[in-house]
């Protein structure tokens, strides 16, 4: 016995360096995690000094935070990683930046890791909702959960990482819980992502699915979910929890619109502005999908069923529109290949329109995104230079921010923009897989956070 006690009092003095260098890296790495829990209540920026922007056609880097010229800052949140979880900016995050640690793995560096574990050991809070079209039906399996395999599953995921939920994240809104509801047509599937990870669910299409494609989404006042679905030609509606509600655009079983892709909904109004891209028409319906208005000149057609291709169209005809966005006063289309945008009032009567620095992208899936923020100052994402350009109503260009990259505050083809009531800024960062955040700020306003509404 004596010898034993004498062999384990041996083996502690020999690891005491070694145990007391370990506590010293977890006390530190507790403290400065610690220190930084306000900060991940999404309070962005600290008292950082602002970036002055020199040039309004000059971008920079959106972190910590940018002056946008006017008493105008923008300020970064945070974002949705490819897993689906909020991450906000703390004081390891900013040390790490000091240190110049570079962005983490790749997804494919990432997927490389996971492959040494079984996929259904890494958890996810995204729970997944299998809308089937009838008369097929899901066949939902048990799920067998303990104590030890929740364990065992939670340190799997530490170690090695949340499996990746985003693929191809695009059109983007937020809904009155500042849910963010992303469309994602490289799965295809609709994202509805909770920051404080208690409701977050996809709804997964695909074939045999109710769903076939996903572009535009939009949320009314009661929080169901509208998809603009281009292959099938058709709106498709859920309830704030997923459960499929309605087609808009079914007439039959023959569809309405030929490749409905932007959409938006005036809340107030209840009223659903629809971009039928091929067809160059703009559609205000109410909720049910009754025709109110028709917007636009649809182009003749040619001998073989196809559309003919304009290259100059006046104001008030659209070309090839591919998003829409809408405030308390007004309507804003994005079309002409991502260079113009057009403004209507409520009504879709025309007020105006301008051209954009973007170059034109005829790809069907390389689209530029669009803003609109409550003082009437409209956002425009530029998939090209990974971007982000701030113009006036009139089409002045402000601002520009961003750059090409993939550290905080950089993009990688932005194709989504979003701007809530609260003047959140959301960035689809396409190629980076993930969502951005940021706060528009003017004058003294007060910080802004997902999950606090306006």
């Amino acid at each position: 016995m004596r010898h034993r006690w004498n062999s384990r009092g041996l083996f502690f003095r020999t690891c005491a360096p070694a145990a007391r260098a370990a506590l010293a890296i977890a006390f530190t790495l507790t403290a400065v995690l610690t220190q930084s829990a306000p900060a991940q209540r999404f309070q962005a920026g600290g008292q950082s000094t602002p970036l002055p922007t020199q040039d309004a056609s000059q971008s920079a880097r959106a972190f910590p935070r940018l002056s946008l010229g006017s008493d105008h800052e923008l300020v970064y949140v945070g974002m949705f990683s490819s897993d689906a979880t909020f991450r906000g900016p703390s004081k390891f995050t900013h040390f790490l930046e000091a240190m110049k640690v570079p962005p983490p793995d790749s997804l494919s560096e990432q997927a490389a890791r996971q492959s040494a574990v079984p996929p259904w050991m890494l958890s996810s809070d995204v729970r997944v909702m299998d809308d089937v079209e009838p008369p097929g039906h899901a066949m939902a399996l048990p799920e067998v959960h303990s104590l030890a395999g929740s364990v065992r599953d939670a340190v799997v995921s530490f170690v090695y990482g949340r499996p990746s939920v985003l693929r191809t994240p695009q059109y983007l809104t937020t809904d009155s819980r500042q849910r963010v509801i992303l469309s994602d047509p490289g799965i295809p599937a609709v994202h509805v992502l909770d920051p404080k990870r208690r409701t977050s669910f996809s709804i997964v299409g695909g074939q045999g699915r109710r769903l076939q494609s996903a572009a535009g989404v939009a949320v009314d006042g009661e929080d169901n979910i509208y998809v603009a679905d281009p292959q099938r030609g058709m709106v498709l509606v859920y309830d704030q929890y997923g459960t499929f509600v309605r087609y808009i655009g079914n007439f039959h079983g023959e569809k309405l619109y030929q490749r409905p892709t932007g959409i938006a909904i005036d809340r107030k109004a209840a009223h659903l502005y629809l971009a039928d891209s091929p067809r160059h028409l703009i559609f205000m319906l109410d909720l049910e999908g009754n025709l109110l208005k028709r917007v636009g000149q649809q182009w003749d057609e040619t001998g073989s069923g196809g559309l003919k291709l304009r290259t100059k169209t006046g104001p008030g005809m659209f070309n090839d529109p591919t998003e829409i966005a809408v405030n308390d006063h007004e309507v804003i289309v994005l079309d002409s290949f991502g260079t113009r945008v057009q403004t209507m009032d409520l009504d879709c009567n025309l007020l105006g329109g301008f051209p954009v620095l973007n170059a034109p992208h005829r790809e069907p899936d390389w689209k530029d995104g669009l803003g609109l923020d409550r003082d009437g100052n409209i956002y425009v994402s530029d998939v090209s230079t990974s971007e982000v350009r701030m113009y006036n109503s009139k089409g002045g260009l402000l601002a520009s921010f961003g750059q090409a990259g993939s550290r905080m505050g950089e993009f990688s083809a932005p194709r989504g923009l979003w701007v809530d009531a609260s003047n959140g800024l959301y960035v689809a960062d396409t190629q980076n897989v993930r969502v951005q955040l940021f706060r528009l700020t003017s004058g003294g306003q007060r910080d802004w956070m997902p999950g606090s509404g306006k």
